[in-house]
């Protein structure tokens, strides 16, 4: 049986919109699915990824940031 990405969305947004909360356990028992990251270790990535990219969050403060990847050459 192949699940599109919508449906998952679907069955999920269901979910957390039932349960009030992100009930992580009834997705993954409605789902199947689990989280790679805990809220901890995703906030610590997260700030990481924002210091670690500075110059980045910097233009799209400024609004001299027009769209262009990051990673990419020239």
């Amino acid at each position: 049986m192949i699940i599109r990405s919508e449906e998952i969305y679907k069955k999920a947004n269901s979910i957390v919109k039932s349960c009030g909360t992100r009930d992580t356990l009834k997705i993954a028992r409605e789902l199947g699915w689990t989280p790679a990251e805990t809220f901890t270790s995703g906030m610590r990535k997260t700030v990481a990824w924002y210091l670690a990219n500075e110059a980045w969050w910097r233009q799209v403060q400024d609004g001299s940031y027009q769209g262009e990847r990051l990673g990419l050459q020239s």
